[in-house]
């Protein structure tokens, strides 16, 4: 049987706590813009957003609906079974086949009753010996069955502890998604000198053109603003930047449909090539750290802040790692205001 898929559809029927507006701005980037797709989505009758999904890519994408304030379902599709040929059975022999010798001592035999030899009589010699393969034979059908039982009940438990972990523990089920995501998001390579306030629909269709993993969201919760005045998030794990350079996270936070911060994470084992990287790109630009009147500033971990500015805004990042802590570095464009990455 081919892997069970699924769709996700929707009534248009919006979470509690939102508004019909917000909800419909939050969907125009998963909609591409596409406005007659919105009206449809919000007609009242069934809407399809994506369908011939696995259950985890419909699982993820059903959080980033929640997320965007729309209720929607996971339906399963109708599995398509592959026909299989059966095999023949081995068609038994004759149960009055001719014998050519007993069947116990081997001796001569052309028929009689009894065996000239030792004495047995054959066809009842073959009829226990029949009847004892039945008996042999129940045992091990049932020994099989009993097998076939223990590995269901092995695997329905793997499959409930797996969708309990899931659920319980929601970190757990993103960094495996994002660990497999990661695997197939090609390298990031736009330097962070050259970000500006693009426009925040052609941003999202841009870096999903490129095969970026974007989830995005609205309605953000304080915890979930780059910015004070962000109003819509983009986020996708990234296996490299730059120079092949081994990376985490891109995030991209929007303010009234604009860019407004550029976020790139990285692990700790990354802060020399990165150094390395920012001192050739950013070597003409303008140092505001090394300046006089700049008031020092700190990461979240203690560590000093270098910041350039750039035509466009503003980086930073830390001036040194802390093991085993990812660091960042940070684009933001005037308008934001300047805090430490995080």
């Amino acid at each position: 049987m081919e892997e069970m898929k699924y769709r996700i559809v929707t009534t248009g029927e919006i979470h509690s706590g939102f508004s019909l507006q917000e909800v419909q701005k939050n969907l125009l980037g998963l909609c591409k813009d596409d406005k007659d797709k919105l009206e449809r989505i919000f007609s009242g009758n069934p809407f399809v957003f994506e369908s011939d999904l696995d259950l985890i890519a419909a699982r993820r994408y059903k959080t980033s609906l929640d997320q965007a304030g729309i209720v929607c379902q996971i339906e399963p599709l109708t599995p398509i079974v592959r026909s299989q040929e059966r095999s023949h059975e081995t068609e038994p022999a004759p149960a009055g086949a001719e014998l050519s010798g007993c069947p116990k001592c081997g001796a001569s035999y052309h028929g009689e009753d009894v065996c000239a030899s030792c004495g047995i009589i054959p066809a009842k010699y073959l009829e226990k010996q029949r009847l004892e393969q039945q008996v042999t034979a129940i045992p091990s059908e049932e020994g099989k069955g009993s097998k076939r039982i223990v590995i269901l009940v092995i695997l329905l438990f793997v499959a409930v502890a797996l969708a309990a972990a899931q659920y319980l523990f929601p970190s757990i089920r993103y960094e495996i998604s994002d660990w497999i995501a990661r695997l197939s998001a090609p390298n990031f390579d736009h330097p962070p000198n050259t970000f500006y306030a693009a426009n925040q629909s052609d941003t999202i269709r841009e870096y999903r053109n490129r095969g970026y993993t974007l989830d995005c969201f609205g309605n953000l919760r304080p915890e979930e603003k780059l910015s004070k005045t962000d109003d819509y998030v983009c986020w996708a794990p990234i296996k490299s930047a730059y120079n092949n350079i081994p990376a985490k996270m891109l995030t991209f936070s929007f303010s009234e449909g604009k860019l407004n911060r550029v976020r790139l994470e990285f692990p700790d084992s990354s802060f020399d090539q990165v150094q390395e990287f920012l001192g050739k790109v950013l070597v003409s630009e303008r140092r505001l750290d090394s300046l006089p009147q700049y008031q020092s500033r700190t990461d979240i971990y203690g560590e000093r802040l270098m910041m350039w500015e750039v035509k466009d805004g503003f980086i930073t990042t830390s001036s040194k790692a802390t093991a085993g802590r990812s660091f960042i570095i940070l684009w933001l464009r005037p308008e934001a205001e300047v805090s430490p990455p995080n």
